[in-house]
């Protein structure tokens, strides 16, 4: 739970009304009180999977290869990539995961 509260400061910084809805599979994020899921949180014991609603591209493949993040399969049946983080990647990749937050935001509407 404390990797989402991390996540979710990080995109308070492009939208402070964001906040988590606490789910039985999932924790997702929430705008104003309603379902604002451009991101959402699997936590598991060792980690945490981030699934992020973004059309595959090669822009975002090299954002994820280059931070060196552990990518999963692309989910092509719900648009989402999904990464496994760890406590570190968290805490020392928050730049690049801010960033494909943000995009995942930016083009949720799409």
């Amino acid at each position: 739970m404390a990797l989402a509260d991390e996540l979710l400061q990080a995109a308070k910084e492009f939208d402070p009304s964001l906040g988590l809805t606490y789910n039985k599979y999932y924790i997702g994020i929430s705008k104003e009180g309603q379902p604002y899921n451009f991101s959402v949180f699997r936590p598991r014991k060792q980690h945490m999977i981030l699934d992020l609603k973004l059309q595959k591209s090669e822009d975002v493949d090299s954002k994820i290869e280059a931070a060196g993040l552990d990518a999963l399969e692309y989910n092509v049946n719900w648009g989402r990539y999904r990464l496994r983080l760890t406590p570190d990647d968290v805490h020392n990749k928050q730049d690049t995961l801010k960033e494909l937050m943000r995009l995942a935001y930016i083009n949720r509407g799409e």
